[in-house]
């Protein structure tokens, strides 16, 4: 199936075991938007790595050397740490990066940790290439199918740049088809849990703020593509309630005249059913005059 949306490969991840928490979720999200932003020769690369080094571990998961990555190793340097989503990738599979005293920095797994054991750590691996090849083939399927993206300049058709309240940058992948709703839950994934409700994103240009009417605009309707900058910044306390009061408001009379609708059907149908046997009375009723 060819994907013009990349929105089924980011609700994959909601399946797999490992992301059992809210957190997880987003390291996944934040992983697949940035896995667009490489061509598929990278990303075939980086599969194929991937399969290395997980089969190494699933294979003697006992021996340190097959948990660790060194970031001076020229050859995961090239192929894991320079891909978009790469260390990413690792990270919510359980690796963290740590300082090593003999190797520098390094990505670490730990197979028997406090809070997994190692069958379930080794699990984890498995369900986690499994997510990656899933998400490749579609990243893949995006590429081929686009009239824009490339496999040389990447398999996003759309590369959104959210700048962050410290200052920082972030990018993203995404398809001309997807949503500013899309967005922002990219958005959101470089916030805390307790703060992804107050996010709210602003137009570079124009400084306006996105409404809940243009979340549902795509990026190309928004002309967005094939390349965009938006701000992300959190609403106080107290915008932030005016906010929910004012949606709940139109929440309820959206609910109103949908009942008000709902009334003037069925009274249009009563009617009209009325009518309708009305007419056919009158119709009966000449039909008897005329046979008599």
């Amino acid at each position: 199936a060819v994907y013009r949306s990349f929105t089924v490969v980011v609700a994959h991840h909601k399946t797999a075991r490992m992301t059992d928490t809210v957190e997880s979720e987003k390291v996944w999200e934040k992983c697949a938007r940035l896995l667009m932003l490489n061509s598929i020769e990278k990303l075939a690369t980086f599969l194929e790595t991937v399969r290395r080094v997980l089969e190494s571990i699933n294979h003697a998961p006992g021996i340190p050397k097959f948990r660790t990555l060194k970031y001076s190793n020229a050859s995961i340097a090239n192929k894991v740490i320079e891909i978009s989503g790469g260390v990413e990738f690792f990270h919510g599979l359980g690796f963290q990066t740590v300082a090593d005293a003999e190797n520098g920095k390094v990505l670490r797994l730990d197979t028997d940790d406090a809070t997994r054991s190692e069958p379930e750590t080794l699990e984890n691996l498995n369900i986690g290439l499994q997510w990656l090849e899933n998400t490749i083939s579609t990243c893949r399927s995006c590429a081929t199918s686009s009239t824009t993206g490339t496999s040389r300049s990447g398999c996003a058709e759309c590369t959104i740049i959210v700048r962050l309240p410290t200052g920082a940058s972030v990018s993203g992948g995404f398809m001309r088809g997807d949503k500013l709703h899309h967005i922002r839950s990219y958005a959101c994934c470089y916030f805390t849990s307790q703060r992804s409700n107050a996010v709210r994103l602003v137009l570079p240009e124009s400084r306006v703020e996105v409404t809940e009417a243009l979340l549902d605009c795509t990026l190309e309707e928004l002309g967005l593509c094939p390349r965009a900058v938006l701000f992300a910044s959190i609403y106080s306390e107290t915008e932030r309630e005016a906010l929910l009061s004012q949606k709940h408001d139109e929440q309820h009379l959206a609910q109103t005249g949908q009942k008000v609708q709902v009334k003037t059907e069925k009274k249009t149908k009563l009617d009209e059913r009325q009518a309708l046997k009305e007419e056919r009375a009158r119709i009966l009723g000449a039909f008897k005059d005329d046979r008599s």
